[in-house]
């Protein structure tokens, strides 16, 4: 796999990004990936990945109560399927520039938890999704014809390639260090960080179904299911975790999970 080269990885499994290289030919997914799902038909549509859509379903409902929860602690079918590989690029990065964000917030560079640290998380987030979301489009339709793959290379974009997969693992690894640092700095207890060592292994899972394997499952089902629904199910299960790190290392104001560094030299 080439830098900025999304072929191999079209070939290998069904990423929401690879329709964007379709274009006006949509031969050009014939046989990316190699194993193609079967379709159900839904009247005036035909879905094609039943068990993601089941499974993503109930990821956001669960999601969506994991942010409730929070908040109470806190006080045409080509070009449609286009339009969704713009959304899920933009979402994917939007998110993992949040998780970046949320890392350093434990370093009280901002008030934690206060209107102006929110809303420059929010702000800035909806910056990103907006900006990444006009790349990928760009890169869908072709509105400028300077980000559309040249007809040679038709799945070669190496800004996409790298705000969709190589800033994600920059994002990850800002972010583990940046709670590594906090739970050994300033916490007495070192429990929170099972939590996120799960999320850790959660997610590579996630991405070794999807990147991997996928391919056999397709194959060894029939085109029934491929690793893209483990996939899912196994990021959602990373993001759990790491709601419940946040939560074990919120949850205590004592002296036995706090660590201070001045009080514990005083006689």
């Amino acid at each position: 796999m080439k830098f900025g080269d999304f072929e191999s990885l079209c070939r290998l499994t069904n990423l929401p990004v690879c329709t964007l290289f379709v274009g006006n030919d949509s031969s050009l997914l014939s046989d990316h990936p190699k194993c193609k799902l079967n379709s159900y038909d839904a009247g005036s549509a035909y879905i094609v990945d039943l068990s993601d859509l089941v499974v993503t379903a109930v990821a956001i409902l669960l999601a969506a109560y994991c942010v409730i929860k929070t908040h109470e602690k806190l006080a045409a079918v080509e070009t449609v399927n286009k339009w969704l590989g713009a959304v899920n690029v933009a979402l994917t990065v939007s998110f993992f520039w949040m998780l970046m964000l949320a890392g350093f917030v434990g370093f009280q560079l901002l008030p934690d938890g206060s209107a102006f640290s929110l809303f420059s998380i929010l702000i800035s987030t909806i910056i990103v999704l907006v900006g990444i979301g006009y790349i990928a489009a760009d890169t869908a339709f072709g509105v400028t014809d300077t980000l559309k793959p040249k007809a040679d290379r038709p799945f070669y974009s190496p800004g996409l390639f790298f705000v969709y997969l190589i800033f994600p693992i920059i994002s990850i690894a800002l972010y583990l260090c940046a709670q590594l640092v906090i739970v050994f700095r300033f916490l007495a207890v070192r429990k929170p960080l099972l939590w996120l060592l799960g999320a850790l292994v959660l997610f590579v899972l996630s991405q070794i179904f999807m990147l991997v394997i996928s391919d056999e499952i397709c194959n060894g089902t029939n085109g029934r299911i491929d690793g893209t629904m483990f996939s899912t199910l196994l990021n959602f299960g990373s993001l759990v975790m790491i709601y419940f790190f946040w939560n074990s290392i919120t949850e205590g104001d004592g002296d036995e999970y706090f660590d201070d560094p001045i009080d514990k030299h005083n006689p």
